[in-house]
């Protein structure tokens, strides 16, 4: 039982959560609930999330990846224009 707890504390430690919500809402949260705490292990929260290759910000706008994906994009092109 003990290894299965120190597996999920591993787990848990390459963790992070993600709070959802407008602009006004999210300001409105209070330091103390910015992180969670899941048995020994504590999940840090963060205003952006990458899962699957697509990063996720917690108004739901997705400028992040937009800008991260035009920005690969552009890379691209430059190195075809070398060629």
């Amino acid at each position: 039982m003990t290894q299965t707890i120190s597996q999920y504390s591993a787990k848990l430690s390459l963790s992070t959560a993600l709070r959802f919500g407008s602009r006004s809402a999210l300001s409105k949260i209070p330091q103390q609930f910015h992180q969670l705490t899941v048995g020994i292990s504590t999940v840090q929260s963060s205003n952006v999330v990458r899962d699957l290759g697509v990063h996720f910000d917690s108004e739901l706008t997705m400028k992040q990846h937009v800008s991260k994906v035009v920005s690969v994009c552009y890379y691209q092109l430059r190195k075809l224009h070398h060629l």
